[in-house]
C-alpha cells in the first residue's frame, strides 16, 4: 500500500536539468478512536513516504538520469518542527540527513507560516521548498485567501 498521498516529478531541462518533485504528505486528520494510536500512524505514514521518495531519488534519479543535477523537493508535508506533536517525527529531519535545505532555518514562524491557525490551531509551517546541488534564495510566503495554505516560492540557481 503507497503511503505517499501524491507526488509529481518533472524533468526540467535547462543548461542542466533538475528534478522537481511536488508532494502532499499525509494530512493530520484524526479519525474518532485513539487520537495518540493516529497521530502515530499518521506521522509513520508521512516518514515512509519521505524515506521512498529518498530512496527513489537516489537510486533512480542518481543512477538512470546522470543529467539531474538538482533537486527540489516541495510542497505540503504536514508536520514542523514547532509543535509538540510532531518532536519525535523525522520527516523534515530525513531531508535535511540526505542534504536537502530548506532556507526556512533562520526564520522566524511568523516570517514562515503557511498555513495560518484556526480551529483551536495556532499558525504553522507545514509548506517547504527543499533544495539539493542548488543555489537556493531564502523562500517568500505569500498570504492570501486563495487556499487553506499560503505558497511558498523560491529562486534557484545551478552551482
Amino acid at each position: 500500500m503507497p503511503v505517499v498521498r501524491s507526488t509529481l516529478f518533472r524533468d526540467v531541462r535547462l543548461s542542466e536539468n533538475i528534478g522537481v518533485y511536488s508532494v502532499h504528505l499525509k494530512s493530520n486528520l484524526i479519525t474518532p478512536g485513539d487520537r495518540q494510536a493516529e497521530t502515530a500512524k499518521n506521522i509513520r505514514k508521512r516518514e515512509v513516504a519521505i524515506a521512498q521518495l529518498l530512496a527513489y531519488v537516489h537510486d533512480v534519479i542518481g543512477t538512470t538520469m546522470p543529467t539531474v543535477k538538482g533537486v527540489v523537493i516541495g510542497g505540503d508535508f504536514n508536520t514542523n518542527h514547532d509543535q509538540a506533536m510532531f518532536a519525535a517525527e523525522r520527516t523534515l529531519d530525513s531531508l535535511v540527513d540526505a542534504g536537502y535545505q530548506n532556507g526556512f532555518e533562520e526564520l522566524s514562524l511568523p516570517q514562515r507560516a503557511t498555513h495560518p491557525g484556526n480551529h483551536g490551531f495556532p499558525d504553522a509551517t507545514f509548506d517547504f521548498i527543499f533544495a539539493k546541488g542548488l543555489t537556493a534564495s531564502q523562500p517568500t510566503v505569500t498570504q492570501t485567501d486563495a487556499s487553506d495554505h499560503w505558497p511558498v516560492t523560491r529562486n534557484f540557481r545551478l552551482h
